[in-house]
């Protein structure tokens, strides 16, 4: 491979770089929402070895990846509001990085350059959807691992990694299935008669089962731990009002037809009769099993599970769509070199200077935007001064409890205020504490001073062990305590979620 080969790839990889980082700077590192707080929550108890449950707090699904993989940056110094979206971004770019290098080594630079430049071709809604650290991306780096054995057809031990990553995949996010199930398909039909395809495969897919499974399990022994239920069905009348709002779901996740994105299904239409025409059988197949599971998907209940908010965007659930072309693309026999190859490079540097010279104008108009929101979004600064504020207040009167009983920034307050500051005192978010384990602990354990914070201001003050701290409007101490924690929540009738 000839150098200009390797620059021109370095090139792309670097502009890839420089754009993400600037939604990074102008919108992940400033704006946040209360699943990311919890986020955060998780990444200051994994930086103190505290791990209680293998999912996302409070649900059986989903996980805190990126919250493990921020840990080390965590303990360097850096606050979770930055490690934790920087990760993010990383999962994000993995995939297009890594089949890129793949195809470079494999197939060609063409090849490379169009899979790197993918990034550079999304919308704008896209790039901060992909930079919110909430396990919507921790899929497609596994995803894109399994898609290894594409380009080493030859030897048979990615057969294993395939199996293995897929299911991973499919764990970590089941949106991961929009992709897996394609390659899984495509490998079977290439190795159909092949006996050490179904046994080694198969052993990957059973290790990968075997530990999916366990963590299901672990919510099937403590049912109280999850109180995110998620159930799916499919009716034809969600598949019909699906394919009547295509745009409305893939604009945001299609590269290049931005304001179109319904085209992507045509795009893969047209790689499977080229396939067809080429005869190549198994890839048309393969991209024709893509498409029917992709419009399959529009009869599920969970996609209409969203908000016109990216921050809750039934886009997020299509995140995969530029990785479905990607797929179509590597499936196509590399031929030839395009003689005017490096003027392909103009292509991402149009997106690249487009999307940078919108980047301000387009935050701007997100960030005015009032829409309903499922998750509570605000700005990063106002949470941490809250913070700092209620940890002085704390420090004051030497709380060792802080119960949110009614706040708007409760998960902000509940989780995300202790990995901001190391003394912040133990919390407790009564109504909706994801964190079973600390509705546990707390259960039968004697705090000498507790703060509370009701916003609705429905404490009874005439109680002479609970006084308003003064200077404030929503925040009361009990000093010298004697209750336990459930004991005194009870008396001061502050309502409990069920943890038992």
């Amino acid at each position: 491979m000839p150098l200009a080969a390797y620059l021109a790839f370095v090139f792309i990889l670097i502009i890839v770089l420089y754009y993400r980082y600037q939604v990074l700077l102008q919108y992940s590192f400033l704006y946040t929402d209360s699943d990311q707080n919890i986020m955060w929550g998780a990444l200051n108890d994994f930086a103190h070895g505290i791990f209680k449950e293998p999912r996302f707090y409070g649900q059986n699904y989903n996980t805190f990846l990126e919250a493990f993989l921020a840990v080390p940056l965590y303990q360097l110094g850096y606050q979770a509001y930055t490690a934790l979206p920087f990760v993010t971004m990383c999962l994000t770019l993995f995939p297009f990085v890594y089949l890129s290098f793949l195809s470079l080594q494999k197939r060609s630079l063409f090849y490379a350059l169009v899979i790197l430049s993918l990034p550079l071709a999304m919308p704008f809604e896209y790039g901060i959807i992909s930079s919110m650290p909430r396990g919507f991306v921790t899929a497609f780096p596994f995803a894109a691992i399994a898609c290894t054995a594409i380009f080493y057809e030859a030897e048979k031990r990615f057969f294993f990694l395939a199996g293995f990553m897929s299911v991973l995949a499919f764990s970590f996010n089941s949106n991961a299935a929009l992709i897996i199930v394609p390659l899984l398909f495509y490998l079977w039909l290439q190795n159909i008669q092949l006996k050490r395809f179904y046994f080694k495969t198969g052993a990957g897919l059973l290790l990968g089962a075997l530990l999916h499974w366990l963590s299901l399990q672990f919510y099937v022994q403590h049912p109280f731990y999850n109180i995110h239920h998620i159930s799916l069905n499919f009716t034809f009348e969600n598949l019909i009002k699906g394919l009547s709002n295509l745009n409305y779901f893939l604009n945001f996740n299609a590269p290049y037809f931005w304001q179109h994105g319904g085209l992507v299904l045509v795009t893969m239409l047209l790689y499977a009769l080229f396939f067809v025409r080429q005869k190549n059988k198994n890839a048309a197949l393969t991209v024709i099993a893509m498409l029917l599971f992709l419009l399959f998907s529009f009869g599920l209940n969970k996609i209409y599970d969203g908000t016109d908010s990216l921050h809750f965007h039934s886009a997020r659930m299509y995140l995969a769509l530029p990785l479905l072309l990607t797929f179509c693309f590597i499936l196509v026999k590399p031929r030839y070199e395009p003689n005017m190859l490096y003027f392909f490079l103009l292509i991402p540097m149009h997106y690249y200077q487009v999307q940078c010279a919108s980047l301000e104008k387009k935050i701007s108009d997100l960030t005015a935007q009032r829409t309903k929101e499922v998750v509570i979004v605000s700005q990063v600064k106002p949470i941490l001064n809250d913070c700092r504020r209620i940890n002085a207040i704390a420090q004051t009167y030497k709380v060792n409890l802080f119960v949110v009983a009614n706040h708007f920034y409760a998960d902000a307050y509940a989780s995300g205020c202790k990995a901001c500051f190391d003394n912040f005192p133990n919390t407790l978010n009564t109504k909706f504490e994801r964190r079973t384990w600390r509705l546990l602990e707390d259960e039968n354990k004697i705090y000498q001073n507790v703060m509370i914070i009701d916003m609705d201001q429905k404490l009874d003050t005439s109680l002479s062990f609970l006084k308003k701290i003064p200077g404030t409007i929503d925040l009361y101490l009990v000093k010298n305590n004697s209750l336990k924690t459930m004991q005194l929540l009870d008396s001061l009738h502050i309502q409990v979620r069920r943890f038992r």
